[in-house]
């Protein structure tokens, strides 16, 4: 029952795609049914600190598919791949958010992109913020920086 009405229903499924559709560092679903109402999911669960990053490739292709981002942080490092496709019937927002825990230490940055070109990125970035990176511009742009409740 803690899940929330929609699962105590039967459902014919034809899509989920994942979104942060409320800008809070983590992910919300949003489910399309046959013949039923789509249903959006906030995710509500506690959480730790997050980076989110928006990639746009120039020589590489526009929708930065296949680039892969490095967030290192502490002894802690993490890797993830943009990739397309990920659903029948729906898309993902084309972002990357990186679940960090409780720790709120300033993270380093690597990110190679499809045409084999690698950004070194600062060891300063800040926990909680989503950064937009543009292929071949040496600095990210912060499109998002939450306040922690």
């Amino acid at each position: 029952h803690r899940a929330g009405p929609l699962f105590q229903q039967q459902a014919l499924g034809r899509g989920v795609a994942s979104a942060d559709y409320d800008n809070d560092g983590d992910l919300d679903l949003c489910v399309v049914h046959q013949n039923s109402p789509t249903a959006l999911l906030e995710n509500v669960s506690q959480r730790g600190h997050w980076l989110k990053f928006r990639l746009i490739g120039l020589s590489s292709n526009r929708s930065a598919i296949g680039t892969r981002v490095t967030v290192t942080q502490g002894e802690q490092t993490l890797y993830q791949e943009l990739a397309g496709g990920t659903s029948y019937c729906a898309s993902a927002q084309p972002v990357l958010i990186f679940g960090l825990g409780d720790s709120d230490l300033p993270c380093s940055v690597k990110i190679q992109w499809p045409n084999g070109t690698t950004q070194h990125i600062s060891e300063n970035f800040p926990v909680d913020q989503e950064l937009l990176f543009i292929e071949e511009q040496p600095q990210p742009q912060l499109t998002h920086n939450a306040e922690r409740n």
